[in-house]
């Protein structure tokens, strides 16, 4: 009996002894397989070479000595924590705040590396994890904080995030350019300027998140970046979705509530918008400077300003040539001319097609006392705003299609309701959306620029730390 005593203080000590050993690196390449554990010390860039696999235990904790510092992986990465044992990635200084130090770099150099990182968390880096150069890899269960970016994903990278918490990162939650995720069951909070941001390319998937009280909830911008953006909760942001520059997005089955905007287009921002609930935002959803869009099977109603604004006209590129300024006519009688353009005016009138919707009790009273076509209380559009001048021309606003709106709320409209979102133990069984076998849509991407730069992003130095 005493023996097994002693046997089990001395597991006790050598344990205890485990989790308090500290080691400074002072090997900076690492060419073979290793293992790291306890508390480890990186005073500058460690490089793991593309045949190395570095493995690191369950309630490691690596400080990062230095802002140069960081971990630039060519080969492979597991960091497989557990809940109750978490991999923790951070600065020396715990008071430090984001940029302290780099951040763990994945580059697809070599074929078929797979990298995991799982209740991990990653705080105060440049970027908190990158993905470079095709490279490939699974986020599940982490937590990034204070970084500048929690995960940035560039040159046409693949990664599944799930179960993830985004939260006070000073730039963005995740920052996606040309690049394909998969991003499910995750929470992004306290995001100064974006929750996410997907730009420059790429096909992207959005399910079962929750997406609160950052600057803007979630941005695509530029030609061929697509969404599917499904089941989400995206409240008390400053804009909800901001669609722009020709992205566009599949928006359906999403709540957006209590954000400045729920929907914003812009400057050419397209989206299939189905069965989502907008409402107690300032706007529903605002169109700006867009051809003629639609909003249909949605529940939208009891935003607090309108629920839905056009601003500007969602053609007016395509009726430059088609609508003359008073200038081009003036030699034609004035009866001919004013005929004339009235005949234009109609003939090019255009609408924002939001028929099908359900906009509340006391709006939908509204629009059965005007009939299909009148000036509605909380729609901003050519009832209230008749035309717009651009470039010194003169053309009409659009007209909010309407009619056939439904009398009662439409089923299954909206996110459905979850237990809980982020981080998950193991035996938590709360994810209700299946998409690991869903593939990304990958196809050639358009050519795009690198940040703050004119050449072509392949062109550029391939360390994005830089």
């Amino acid at each position: 009996m005493k023996i097994k005593s002693m046997l089990f203080v001395i597991f006790i000590l050598l344990f205890v002894n485990r989790r308090l050993y500290t080691a400074v690196l002072t090997n900076l390449i690492i060419t073979e397989n290793t293992v790291w554990d306890g508390e480890i010390i990186v005073p500058d860039i460690v490089q793991v070479e593309r045949t190395a696999v570095l493995t690191i235990q369950p309630g490691t904790v690596i400080k990062f000595a230095s802002k140069a510092a960081g971990l630039n992986i060519e080969g492979t990465l597991i960091a497989n924590g557990n809940y109750d044992q978490k991999i923790v990635f951070r600065p020396s200084d715990e008071n430090d705040s984001a940029s302290s130090w780099q951040g763990i770099v994945f580059y697809g150099i070599e074929p078929g590396a797979y990298s995991q990182l799982s209740n991990c968390v990653i705080k105060s880096a440049n970027s908190g994890v990158t993905y470079s150069m095709e490279a490939k890899g699974k986020i599940e269960n982490c937590v990034f904080s204070k970084n500048g970016r929690g995960i940035y994903l560039l040159q046409e990278s693949e990664v599944t995030i799930k179960n993830t918490d985004f939260m006070e990162n000073s730039e963005a939650g995740i920052f996606c350019e040309r690049s394909y995720a998969k991003i499910i069951n995750s929470r992004f909070f306290d995001n100064k300027k974006c929750g996410l941001i997907f730009i420059r390319g790429g096909n992207n998937i959005v399910y079962s998140n929750l997406i609160e009280k950052n600057g803007n909830g979630l941005i695509l911008s530029q030609f061929g970046t697509n969404a599917e953006i499904r089941n989400n909760i995206i409240q008390e942001n400053e804009t909800g979705i901001l669609i722009e520059r020709w992205a566009d997005s599949k928006l359906s089955h999403n709540t957006l509530k209590k954000n400045g905007t729920g929907v914003h287009l812009n400057s050419g921002g397209k989206a299939q918008i189905t069965f989502n609930e907008i409402t107690g935002n300032k706007i529903g959803i605002l169109n700006v400077e867009n051809f003629s869009l639609s909003a249909n099977d949605n529940n939208i109603y009891e935003n607090t300003e309108y629920d839905i604004s056009l601003k500007n006209v969602s053609s007016a590129y395509n009726r430059r040539d088609k609508i003359k300024d008073s200038q081009d006519v003036s030699k034609i009688p004035f009866f001919v001319r004013e005929k004339l353009m009235k005949v234009a005016e109609e003939y090019l009138r255009e609408y924002f097609d939001a028929r099908g919707n359900f906009w509340g009790e006391e709006l939908t009273k509204e629009m059965k006392i005007k009939g299909e076509s009148g000036n509605i209380t909380k729609f901003f559009d050519f009832y209230d705003n008749p035309s717009v001048e651009m470039e010194g021309i003169q053309y009409k606003s659009d007209y909010i299609l309407y009619k056939e709106w439904r009398d009662k709320p439409v089923e299954g409209a909206g996110a459905a309701l979850r237990s809980s979102y982020g981080p998950v133990k193991v035996d938590d069984n709360t994810t209700e959306v299946n998409v690991d076998n869903i593939q990304l849509k990958k196809g050639v991407l358009p050519r795009g620029l690198g940040p703050n730069t004119d050449q072509p992003i392949e062109n550029q130095q391939q360390n994005p730390n830089k």
